[in-house]
């Protein structure tokens, strides 16, 4: 898949109101993997270092480093320079605005949803191997 298509599955350079753009993330790919954990903050690999399966940490990993390759490619930045905040709610927000975002994880795969509309806090739940997905896929 090129950039373009990652920005917008449909090709035609316009992201529909309201779209919502999902990723299905696979973990086993150890060199991926590798390059994800490269881009997390320290707060995110401590979070990771604390879990007690290294399938559930490699999950965890996967998806917080795709979601920082995806949203750093939105906003122009480099994955390891996107920075979030909590909202009051607990919620994690890109601290400079931009898409809104969501992560469902299971056991060995996760999801990540982007909206410039905040449609993808809804988009999707992980279960098992299989996704349920309110709007288009993509795999990362």
């Amino acid at each position: 898949m090129t950039r373009e298509e990652e920005r917008n599955p449909a090709g035609d350079g316009i992201r529909p109101p309201g779209a919502v753009e999902v990723w299905f993330v696979d973990p086993s790919d150890a060199e991926r993997l590798a390059a994800w954990e490269g881009h997390l903050s320290g707060d995110e690999r401590a979070r990771a270092a604390r879990f007690r399966r290294d399938a559930d940490r490699d999950v965890y990993v996967a998806a917080h480093g795709a979601l920082r390759v995806i949203l750093g490619r939105r906003i122009g930045v480099e994955p390891a320079q996107v920075r979030f905040f909590r909202e009051e709610t607990g919620r994690p927000v890109l601290d400079c605005g931009g898409p809104a975002f969501s992560i469902s994880r299971t056991t060995g795969a996760a999801l990540v949803a982007v909206s410039d509309e905040g449609g993808a806090r809804r988009a999707g739940d992980a279960e098992g191997r299989a996704a349920a997905v309110e709007d288009g896929t993509a795999g990362f």
